[in-house]
């Protein structure tokens, strides 16, 4: 039995949006990637909670494992990783990971000389003042600091770590390193030679659309998870791209260069021209506010989604976007 929930916008209009991502058409892919552990870099407040579940129940109905690595037991982070959950590979359980299908998590790159395969990257990056700005609502909404709270000051004191995206993709563990233009390079690099799809947050679906070609996933109906309802103001947002500009220029390089290239994916990982959309035989529901009985999730031919799930939104007020 499915069963919807209701969302609401900040003026508390029915806010319900399922988009549904396809494969694309005209392109397919030249690796098979069975033989490959699929790494996903998760940089915080880029979107990559969503694209994490996503994963999860993609894996579970492809019969593949995936993974988000803890520190083993008896071991636990640093103190100074608390606040934003960077996890060092050194604290990762070698059995766990090669275990594992799909791994994902907020580790630094370098995780693919853990593993027993070859290995493809995949990341989102987001333009650094939109993602500050969605951090800093994100400890508002969970009481980490007060409204009124330095943005600048929360950096200087650890609490936010500057050039993140950068530092991840770079491979930087030590949060106290300098972040330089040789790390911004080496982030570059590791781009361009290790990560098969690069999405940025702001064309997220492009992101989406080419992991389901490249993986091949059935077409994905979701909504998004883990956004920040803390309000925003014209003073916040000044503060926040104040800070971003002194703290993140790194991170807007980076940002730049990924937002720049044509394609998500790698040239080599996808062969062709993407003429647009092409729907398959069946739809992977995944939507916090969508349940099926005591499940998350569903695996559904694409006549049942049409048929069934579509007007049953409708019906609630919202709406099935095709992306």
């Amino acid at each position: 039995m499915m069963r919807l929930g209701q969302a609401t916008s900040a003026s508390g209009a029915a806010a319900f949006q399922l988009k549904l991502a396809t494969r694309l058409a005209g392109v397919v892919p030249t690796i098979d990637v069975s033989r490959h552990t699929i790494v996903f870099t998760h940089i915080g407040k880029t979107g990559g909670t969503t694209l994490d579940h996503i994963i999860k129940v993609a894996a579970a109905v492809r019969g593949k494992r995936a993974c988000r690595p803890r520190p083993p037991r008896g071991r636990s982070m640093p103190p100074s990783q608390h606040n934003q959950e960077l996890l060092h590979l050194d604290l990762m359980d070698d059995d766990q990971l090669s275990s594992c299908d799909y791994v994902s998590g907020h580790f630094p790159f370098g995780l693919h000389a853990r593993l027993p395969r070859p290995c493809l990257y995949i990341t989102l990056l987001r333009d650094p003042i939109a993602r500050l700005l969605s951090n800093i609502r994100f400890g508002l909404d969970r009481d980490k600091w007060p409204r009124d709270a330095s943005v600048t000051g929360l950096v200087e004191q650890g609490r936010l770590i500057d050039n993140m995206q950068t530092r991840q993709i770079a491979g930087i563990a030590d949060r106290d390193a300098p972040c330089t233009s040789k790390t911004l390079a080496t982030a570059i690099d590791n781009l361009r030679s290790h990560y098969c799809v690069v999405g940025v947050t702001e064309r997220f679906d492009d992101a989406l659309k080419a992991l389901i070609t490249l993986l091949g996933w059935p077409d994905i109906a979701y909504s998004d998870r883990q956004v920040s309802h803390a309000p925003s103001d014209s003073d916040l947002e000044s503060r926040v791209r104040a800070a971003a500009e002194r703290y993140f220029a790194v991170d807007m390089e980076l940002y730049a260069y990924a937002s720049a290239l044509p394609t998500p994916w790698r040239p080599d990982i996808l062969k062709g021209t993407a003429t647009g959309n092409a729907r398959q035989e069946s739809v992977l529901v995944t939507s916090p506010l969508i349940s099926f009985g005591n499940r998350p999730s569903a695996l559904l031919y694409s006549a049942i989604f049409d048929t069934q799930i579509r007007p049953a939104v409708q019906q609630q007020g919202g709406e099935v976007v095709l992306v």
